[in-house]
């Protein structure tokens, strides 16, 4: 078995790929969200602080336990791929977010996104990472 890969990939976890499966997973819908949630500040940013603000996201994702994960035809398992490939995933996100502003689209996701630690989401245990409200 390959060092990190997953057989079936959590509701948290990000999957990198193309498709209505990739595209509907419920960790690439949270990511949407919060890729929206700071699409405003992202486009207002220079480069490098686009690239930190990247990171950000990156880092919220791995903090409500999602990770970035690919799949890999030889094995048949999702692989869990580099902080640089995360990042260019969130940034490709927020380059798509941008297109659909310029063609008028919405870049806003239908509902807020709403983080809270898991100490309110799992009812007071001592973990103090982020969570999506309804996760």
């Amino acid at each position: 078995m390959i060092k990190g890969a997953v057989d079936l990939p959590s509701k948290h976890d990000v999957l990198l790929g193309r498709g209505k499966h990739i595209f509907q997973h419920a960790g690439n819908r949270l990511l949407h969200e919060l890729v929206a949630t700071y699409f405003n500040q992202y486009d207002r940013l220079p480069k490098d602080g686009k690239t930190n603000l990247a990171d950000q996201v990156v880092r919220v994702v791995y903090g409500y336990s999602g990770r970035f994960l690919k799949f890999d035809n030889e094995s048949g398992m999702w692989i869990e791929v580099s902080n640089l490939e995360a990042r260019e995933k969130v940034t490709h996100r927020f380059r798509h977010n941008r297109a659909l502003s310029l063609k008028g689209g919405s870049t806003h996701s239908s509902e807020p996104v709403v983080v809270k630690s898991s100490e309110e989401a799992d009812g007071g245990g001592k973990r103090s990472r982020m969570m999506f409200h309804g996760s």
